[in-house]
């Protein structure tokens, strides 16, 4: 199953709309690749879905709002899923590997994909940089170089660089709609599911009698040591690459 990239990135900092779509997506796993209920009511879609009748009402307007279900037939009683993915590869997002075992799984999976798609914005500076210095032909080239001129840096030898400062728990949850605590989370159910590897960034230096003096370009100090903390740093795994990389920025 693929989804339009424009809706996952719509949907962040947005937590009623993520449900809404988490659940549309559900329902579409289990209604199969027709993806529609002929003679269908609240109660029909609910007992489908596995959730209450309540929770249908409550975002089957967001559907509507989304232009993602409609009513057919000649009496509108077939609910239709309309298609959520784009008829151009490149602008999907491969989500055919997350867990549909339940609405609350696919809803924790579409979370730490949100999560993940910072990452492979990020992998994708990084290959069109590649790119730019070792192209195959001249288009190549040239479509890199305005990418990169756009997204990359250049060092003093007018090479272009990027840099990753990591992604702290902090920015995730304001990207994905949460607080930081749900953002460790996110980060710890996209590693047990093994769609990335997380790099924790935690040095020190020994200080004799510092005393937890504050001292410039350390984090925190305590009796002998300066620490220095950073964000952390992520790397894909191959099929979480194959599922976002191409989802171009």
């Amino acid at each position: 199953m693929k989804i339009r990239r424009n809706i996952m990135l719509n949907l962040r900092g947005n937590k009623a709309d993520m449900k809404a779509v988490a659940l549309l997506v559900f329902l579409k796993h289990r209604t199969g690749k027709y993806s529609c209920i002929s003679k269908s009511s609240l109660n029909r879609i609910a007992k489908i879905a596995s959730v209450s009748v309540s929770t249908i009402k409550k975002y089957m307007p967001t559907w509507f709002r989304m232009g993602l279900v409609e009513w057919q037939g000649k009496n509108k009683d077939v609910f239709v899923i309309r298609r959520i993915c784009a008829k151009v590869n490149h602008r999907n997002y491969d989500i055919s590997g997350i867990d549909f075992s339940s609405f609350k799984k696919v809803y924790y999976s579409l979370r730490s994909m949100l999560f993940l798609t910072i990452q492979a914005q990020k992998e994708y500076v990084k290959r069109m940089i590649r790119t730019a210095t070792s192209p195959k032909d001249f288009d190549e080239f040239k479509k890199a170089r305005k990418f990169c001129n756009h997204h990359a840096n250049k060092d003093n030898l007018g090479n272009y660089v990027f840099n990753d400062n990591g992604i702290s728990y902090k920015h995730i949850g304001k990207i994905v709609g949460f607080c930081e605590h749900t953002a460790e989370r996110i980060v710890r159910f996209a590693i047990n599911k093994g769609w990335c590897k997380k790099e924790t960034h935690f040095n020190y230096t020994y200080m004799p009698g510092v005393c937890f003096r504050e001292v410039e370009g350390y984090t925190f100090t305590t009796w002998n040591y300066g620490y220095k903390v950073s964000a952390n740093t992520y790397t894909l795994s191959d099929s979480m690459n194959g599922s976002l990389l191409d989802g171009k920025m």
